[in-house]
């Protein structure tokens, strides 16, 4: 019974999950990119041998079991609980000099680091897209890309504060 409780739990996540990526989809399609910006983006899709080396690197840290995590890293500075809008959604988060660990359950699903693919919290949009080529999500402060070379899906999501400067970079498995 609680197998089957946990199944719906899940299978429900992944449907709320894809409707959102769908929204986001159809939202995304009908909007007409910045001209000005459309000079700075680069229009290949296909990643480089050095972007994806850099993303395996990053990919690494996700999926890890909370022995690999501390056997790794060691101690964290600290640790927090994390409430999420539903009670499955809760997290808990180490905090390491190498970046946020969100765990759920017994393993990492999303870090938020301070630099990934070349980028820097700091740097502005127009950098961002420079490098990281045409966005798959794009939002009023978030740029989102998927990530290639992991076993699972993996996304990372650019945050940009008022004055369009990266203030956060997580990398994280959308279906978990």
């Amino acid at each position: 019974m609680v197998l089957i409780m946990r199944l719906c739990l899940y299978a429900r996540r992944l449907i709320i999950i894809l409707c959102f990526e769908t929204l986001v989809s159809c939202l995304l399609w009908s909007q007409s990119l910045d001209t000005n910006r459309d000079a700075l983006i680069n229009e290949s899709t296909a990643p480089t041998e050095e972007k994806v080396e850099l993303e395996q690197d990053i990919s690494a840290f996700i999926g890890l079991t909370l022995k690999e995590l501390i056997t790794k890293f060691g101690v964290p500075y600290e640790v927090y609980a994390l409430r999420g809008p539903e009670s499955w959604q809760d997290d808990v988060v180490f905090i390491y000099e190498q970046g946020d660990f969100y765990i759920y359950r017994d393993r990492v699903w999303q870090v938020s680091i301070k630099t990934a693919c070349d980028i820097i919290v700091g740097d502005d949009w127009n950098t961002v897209q420079l490098l990281m080529g045409t966005a798959q999500y794009k939002f009023d402060r978030c740029l989102i890309y998927s990530l290639h070379g992991s076993a699972w899906p993996l996304m990372i999501r650019f945050n940009f504060d008022e004055a369009s400067n990266v203030s956060a970079i997580f990398v994280y498995r959308p279906d978990f």
